[in-house]
């Protein structure tokens, strides 16, 4: 490929997306492939073969490959099915290779006010000719951006329909035991700026006057006057949407907060001027949810509204993906507190710093009104709280202390331990090097671990072996655990004492140093704090017996580590070791004199044969 050809893709594929812009879903090992082949990437391949046909029936779904819009398959994911193309690179591809399947072309759409995106799913509908036709259901799938009077046109055509001044365009979101509803947009609107539930049906039908049956059908025929408890309302799905219902209800059962919008008090806080806020939408949206949900009239209702308002801000609760409930509510009460903030000019508000002298009441005080001369709302006052933060320095160990607001304290849930076979090699003074393996769980630290080590050295009294097999007894008889609960919990502890060869060996914890050991060399030493989680089951771990304590005081020693090398070569063989020097003035002489000890106490013989040397790199490890 021409030099201008590869610079001119190479801008395309660069190219900053606009509102509008179409882009072609392509199989994205067809187009690394293609990358490679046309010189766009680099390669240690030499004569790439040309890629070969471009295919979509693998991306596309099923059902849709002969309609009007092609559905990217359901399980389809982004950098490892497919990715996007340019339109104008796709036609030029499209010159050169044959196409098999029909094209998934998609156009860049707006999400929320100022982000745009490439439209990767389309929304799935389904059209019927009438709301008492089950037989006549057809799916499709449209752009977010296709207008709505242009889905009307298509079931008037699909069903031979003529257009009516009395029809309307309805909606409901089951085929059994679902009402129809009008569906409300303005002329020029668009899919994604009306509400409907994921998969919803639609029809161009007589809008009905007499009332819809409820839900629960039997709960209506037991009187005509019959209405539900207030406020015990659900929310329906309105396609992954559990996130912000289970949010919801939690919201609506604060007694102080809902009393507040049920009694309109909300209505005179709006404050549409905040740039912080959401120019009181979503106030007024949460507003008529909490009023539907405690009006009686309802046993379920479709937070379509709010939904619609917290996209307009906040993209990425638009659509129908899955969001983290959490995220949901701290940005609905964020935005609840800005549209109903009753300051409205805020003041600029200076800090003093803490002298120390003020007691912590009196301090935490000062600083909520400093607060509350900024943020004055009902959520303020329902929600929000202080965090006393203290900070020290480190060498003149004066303190300083803050009361931050807060409105969430994120706490971790207590997890189940996990536990995990940690292979270690010990390597003591003398010489004796062996392999142990402990169970142990893989959520502590490597502190913990060398502390559950050096405890399987200890030996156990018969009392104490009394009582293990005693709690092994016990948990016979208990309810068999599951399979999941049994790789999970073991509390037996590791004994090594009755290992054939134990000779009363006990390590002490500030007496092992820890390192891993790849290639025949120190990879890294482990520190007390490293978290168990970070070693993987392939790395090597091993403890090494110290002569001199590893914390407590400054040493007049450093340890050397020190690996066994062939003459003329680079490969390692056999352990590394340690030896000890002087930590200062230390010269060639200690360290041959460090080699002649190591070589007594751990009983190795170093020949220095003209084919072997000993390779040393001097590290401060204490």
């Amino acid at each position: 490929m021409s030099t201008d050809s590869v610079e001119k893709y190479k801008k395309l594929l660069t190219k900053e997306q606009s509102l509008g812009d179409k882009y072609v879903i392509i199989d994205q090992k067809w187009f690394e492939h293609w990358k490679r082949f046309a010189g766009l990437q680099e390669t240690d391949e030499t004569n790439v073969p040309d890629p070969g046909p471009i295919n979509f029936t693998e991306l596309a779904k099923a059902e849709t490959a002969s309609s009007k819009e092609v559905q990217l398959r359901d399980d389809a994911v982004e950098g490892n099915d497919f990715t996007f193309i340019p339109f104008d690179l796709y036609k030029d591809l499209k010159q050169k290779y044959t196409i098999t399947g029909r094209e998934i072309i998609r156009t860049v759409v707006p999400r929320g006010e100022y982000d745009t995106v490439i439209e990767t799913f389309l929304v799935p509908l389904r059209i019927c000719s009438s709301k008492t036709s089950r037989n006549s259901i057809k799916q499709i799938y449209r752009s977010r951006r296709t207008p709505v009077d242009e889905i009307k046109s298509e079931i008037c055509n699909e069903f031979r329909i003529a257009s009516s001044t009395s029809n309307r365009l309805l909606t409901k979101a089951e085929e059994i035991n679902s009402d129809w509803e009008v569906v409300d947009y303005k002329p020029g609107s668009f899919l994604d700026e009306i509400d409907l539930t994921k998969n919803a049906i639609l029809t161009y039908d007589v809008k009905d006057s007499s009332p819809s049956f409820p839900r629960n059908i039997t709960s209506y025929f037991r009187s005509s006057s019959s209405t539900y408890t207030a406020g015990l309302c659900g929310l329906s799905n309105l396609g992954n949407t559990c996130f912000m219902n289970s949010a919801l209800q939690c919201l609506s059962n604060v007694p102080s907060l809902t009393k507040y919008f049920l009694d309109n008090e909300y209505k005179s806080h709006i404050n549409r001027d905040n740039p912080l806020g959401m120019k009181g939408d979503v106030a007024e949206a949460y507003g008529q949810l909490i009023h539907e949900m405690w009006s009686g009239r309802n046993g379920s209702y479709a937070p379509k509204n709010l939904k619609h308002s917290v996209a307009r801000y906040a993209p990425q609760f638009s659509g129908y993906a899955q969001q983290d409930s959490q995220e949901f509510m701290s940005f609905l009460l964020d935005g609840l507190h800005e549209d109903l903030n009753r300051v409205r000019q805020k003041p600029y508000v200076g800090k003093k710093d803490d002298d120390g002298t003020a007691e912590d009441a009196v301090l935490a005080a000062e600083e909520w009104e400093y607060y509350k001369k900024r943020n004055e709302s009902k959520i303020q006052e329902i929600f929000h709280g202080q965090i006393k933060s203290v900070v020290q320095c480190l060498k003149c160990k004066t303190k300083g202390r803050t009361f931050d607001p807060i409105c969430f304290l994120s706490l971790p849930l207590p997890g189940k331990s996990k536990m995990r076979v940690f292979k270690i090699t010990y390597i003591r003074l003398n010489g004796q090097i062996k392999t142990y393996s402990i169970r142990f769980d893989e959520h502590l630290r490597m502190s913990n671990l060398v502390e559950a080590f050096c405890e399987a050295f200890q030996p156990r009294t018969q009392t104490e072996r009394m009582e293990t097999e005693n709690e092994k007894q016990n948990g016979k008889d208990d309810d068999e655990p599951s399979s999941n609960d049994s790789e999970e919990i073991d509390d037996e502890r590791e004994d090594f004492t009755k290992d054939p060869d134990y000779d009363n060996h006990q390590p002490k914890p500030d007496y092992i140093l820890m390192a891993e050991v790849y290639n025949h060399r120190i990879q890294l030493q482990y520190s007390d704090n490293n978290q168990l989680t970070n070693i993987l089951e392939r790395d090597h771990i091993v403890f090494y017996e110290t002569s001199q304590p590893m914390k407590g005081g400054t040493s007049d020693t450093i340890l050397m580590p020190c690996v066994f090398r062939e003459e003329n070569s680079s490969q390692n063989f056999a352990y590394p070791i340690y030896l000890t020097i002087p930590r200062r003035d230390c010269t060639g002489k200690d360290i041959q004199n460090a080699l002649d000890v190591s070589s007594t106490t751990t009983k190795i013989i170093f020949v220095l044969h003209s084919n072997m040397f000993f390779f040393c790199f001097l590290a401060m490890y204490w």
